[in-house]
């Protein structure tokens, strides 16, 4: 990484709108009356903005094609225009929605998936999350559709979700007094701070595989195999790794204590799938017999 342009600085020269966060509780109902509560409240605020903004739309977001086929109709069976862009349209299909939407034909678009990340229309001032995204980066990258600065709107940003369905590691996001405009500058700052984009640390004595204990975040999850009396692990496993994946520790004090394992490989950056840059997936695996 050689030049990192904090977000709060974006804001503070005007390329960025701030965002306002509003927890709507759905009471944890069922998927249908969730979806109908974040859309009544959807619908109040784009109302409420258009107020001020008439060219204000609302850009909402969903797990899968078929979740957006019944928003679709939840939406438009309470007055509002909505477009619909995914993977199943052609590219004709899409590319007409999306101009439709940027003449103000359209009062709502509704994206799945990545589809909704490269959105470039300013007008799109509000978001309501029916699926949440995980993880900071998508969050940030998905935010940042309704984050651009328009000339002829004022006002923040509004982001619409419940915070009760909230998983990974966006909850600090969402559960924190701290207004979003003030957050998630930090967030993005301690994530460059973290970024396993720089050089791996030099080894040393404490630290002899050179690993940041920033990279280590570990996904906790179980599987549980039954397996014959006498089992023992194969040997000469490390050297038959999946390729792209390096073992980088192993450690088994005896034949039955736990074997530990820790992997590294490269991924691609969500946000740069044509260039070369890449970060560093660090595994921890835990096997008890």
């Amino acid at each position: 990484m050689i030049y990192h342009y904090p977000i709060a600085e974006a804001i503070e020269h005007n390329i960025y709108r701030p965002v306002i966060f509003k927890n709507i509780d759905t009471n944890n109902g069922k998927s249908q009356e969730k979806d109908s509560l974040l859309a009544i409240a959807a619908i109040e605020n784009l109302r409420n903005e258009q107020k001020n903004n008439p060219n204000a739309q609302l850009l909402i977001k969903t797990r899968n094609i078929n979740s957006a086929e019944e928003l679709k109709k939840i939406y438009e069976a309470k007055g509002v225009s909505v477009g619909l862009i995914h993977s199943r349209n052609t590219n004709k299909q899409n590319e007409d929605c999306l101009i439709k939407c940027k003449k103000g034909e359209l009062e709502s678009l509704i994206a799945v998936g990545m589809i909704g990340e490269g959105l470039d229309i300013p007008t799109l001032k509000i978001s309501v999350l029916h699926d949440i995204p995980r993880t900071l980066p998508t969050t940030i990258q998905f935010i940042g559709r309704i984050s651009r600065v328009h000339k002829n709107q004022t006002g923040n940003a509004i982001l619409i979700a419940d915070r009760n369905y909230v998983k990974g590691e966006v909850k600090k996001l969402y559960y924190f007094d701290k207004s979003w405009d003030l957050l998630i500058p930090d967030l993005v700052g301690e994530i460059k701070t973290n970024s396993p984009l720089f050089p791996d640390l030099e080894p040393s004595e404490l630290n002899p595989l050179g690993i940041s204990p920033d990279d280590l975040k570990p996904f906790f999850s179980t599987r549980i195999y039954k397996t014959k009396l006498g089992f023992e692990f194969k040997k000469g496993f490390h050297k038959k790794m999946p390729s792209g994946i390096e073992l980088v520790f192993t450690h088994q004090d005896d034949i039955n204590s736990p074997l530990i394992l820790i992997t590294k490989h490269k991924k691609t950056l969500p946000w740069g799938e044509k260039t070369q840059h890449y970060f560093k997936i660090i595994m921890i695996y835990i096997f008890y017999i």
